[in-house]
């Protein structure tokens, strides 16, 4: 099998996946209906077994140190409310695009030195990931030959949302199939009416505190 790896080049090429996600939307401001913990869950469950993220110096194009390159987690969220835009808030800190947009507004400079140091940083394979290093953070299309050709340039959040049961089903079966070969790792969100629709092995997350 051909493991797809990003080398230098095409590290400095890579960019958002528009094929298979979209932009994560904008939440309004958090209000006291957020399920409480739920933030903080998300922070432990999507950076469980991330790894250095490094590659030998002299291995340029081995997979990076991952410990866990694919994960799924469940979150019952019976509509649009507090629960989606708290994942969304999340997803949005993750991928600093808020941070990088207010930087831009201020400054044009400021904004372009942050994307070229978060660049700059990506390109050395023998290094630790940064505690900081933005995410690609974007709403699943429902677009499987996307899937199929998917390779996460960086640590990638997935949100499915209003995805039917069967397609969430199919959706982690491929990420899970295909998780071997990512350089980076995938962590798959899933916004489900009823635990019973979770996909097979994902963790639960914020349930009880959510369908409330």
């Amino acid at each position: 099998m051909n493991t797809p790896t990003l080398p230098w080049r095409e590290r400095l090429l890579a960019r958002f996946d528009a094929q298979a996600l979209r932009d994560i939307a904008a939440a309004p401001a958090a209000s006291g209906g957020e399920p409480a913990g739920l933030s903080e869950a998300l922070q432990r469950w999507s950076h469980a077994g991330l790894g250095s993220g490094r590659a030998p110096w002299w291995r340029p194009h081995a997979l990076p140190e991952v410990a866990q390159r694919f994960s799924c987690a469940a979150l019952v969220a019976p509509g649009p409310g507090p629960a989606l835009h708290a994942c969304q808030r999340f997803a949005r800190d993750l991928d600093r695009n808020d941070e990088l947009a207010a930087l831009a507004a201020r400054s044009r400079w400021a904004g372009l030195r942050l994307k070229l140091a978060v660049k700059w940083h990506e390109l050395w394979w023998w290094r630790a990931r940064h505690p900081r290093q933005p995410w690609d953070c974007g709403e699943l299309r429902d677009a499987p030959e996307a899937l199929r050709r998917f390779v996460p340039r960086r640590p990638t959040l997935l949100l499915a949302v209003g995805l039917a049961p069967d397609r969430l089903r199919e959706t982690a079966a491929l990420l899970q199939a295909r998780s071997a070969a990512y350089p980076q790792p995938v962590r798959l969100l899933c916004l489900v009416r009823d635990a019973a629709h979770a996909p097979p092995g994902a963790a639960l997350i914020g349930a009880e505190a959510a369908a409330r």
